[in-house]
């Protein structure tokens, strides 16, 4: 009897064990639980930044009382209809000049808008293609032209001294391209290949150079031999700022855009040939050619 009890107090001995390390790692496991429970998640992060959204650029100016159309390309705002200057303004302008000769808006305004009621007129326009050929006023053929032979003599020889081989600026010569293509549209188109050559502002002279190309080809009678040039560079052209400069130029000449006759045709024949959809919209409407930013000055002359 003896003998037999030993093995029994081995094995509840044995059994007590097992059953210990079981409980153990029952309580280990349920402390590693709870431990793992008890971490609380990372915070959220915060909500985006919000940017304060900028007003939106006005497309039209208020000035006093008035508002003033948007402002639509280089020399816009000098070919504007309607009153012209008073006689106030027009002393005050002149009075504005005595005292600064340089400044360039209060002679721009004179010479837009003084229309007969300033005597010199010529005066400053001959001063300003001396003094700032590039004002953008002189993309237009309406500021160049003379209607006396002596004024146009006095133009050309101003314009002249800025078409030297040293000349670089390509709005300058632009700008004498227009004067010259009235009486040399050659020398016109040399100098607005040099302009594109420049390399400032190509699509700008690209289109002045289809405008000079439109204007040569409907003017037969006067220049036969540049306007059937003209003619032939527009159905060879592959630019697409050449091509809306001539469409542009025949269509205002016609009434409607794209429709000039049989050149009209020729030129829509030969976009669809170049599988062109649509023409770029005209680089002298875009105001990011602007040359000068002058303030807007309405016209208070009594109609």
């Amino acid at each position: 009897m003896v003998r037999s009890a030993r093995p029994q107090r081995v094995f509840c001995s044995f059994l007590r064990s097992i059953t210990s390390c079981v409980l153990s790692l029952m309580l280990l496991a349920c402390s590693q639980k709870s431990s793992l429970t008890s971490i609380e998640p990372p915070p959220s992060p915060p909500p985006p930044v919000k940017k304060e959204e900028k007003p939106a650029t006005p497309q039209r100016i208020r000035v006093g009382s008035n508002v003033q159309a948007a402002y639509q390309g280089p020399a816009a705002q000098w070919v504007g209809q309607g009153a012209a200057l008073s006689d106030a303004q027009i002393a005050e302008l002149q009075q504005a000049l005595a005292k600064n000769p340089e400044d360039v808006c209060a002679r721009a305004y004179l010479i837009a808008f003084g229309r007969d009621y300033v005597q010199d007129i010529t005066d400053h326009k001959v001063w300003m293609i001396a003094h700032h050929p590039e004002w953008d006023g002189f993309l237009t053929a309406y500021f160049s032209g003379a209607s006396r032979p002596e004024d146009r003599e006095r133009f050309e020889q101003a314009w002249r001294k800025h078409i030297g081989p040293d000349q670089q600026n390509a709005h300058v010569l632009h700008h004498a391209a227009v004067f010259f293509k009235l009486h040399e549209p050659e020398l016109a188109e040399a100098l607005l290949e040099r302009a594109i050559r420049a390399g400032t502002d190509t699509p700008l002279h690209l289109e002045g150079l289809g405008q000079l190309y439109g204007w040569a080809a409907r003017r037969r009678r006067e220049n036969a031999a540049f306007a059937d040039y003209a003619r032939s560079k527009l159905i060879a052209a592959t630019d697409p700022f050449v091509l809306a400069g001539a469409s542009f130029e025949i269509g205002a000449h016609n009434g409607k855009a794209m429709y000039g006759g049989e050149l009209g045709a020729a030129l829509r024949a030969r976009i669809r040939e170049l599988r062109i959809s649509e023409l770029p919209r005209l680089p002298s409407h875009f105001t990011e050619y602007d040359q000068f930013k002058c303030p807007f000055m309405p016209r208070l002359r009594a109609r």
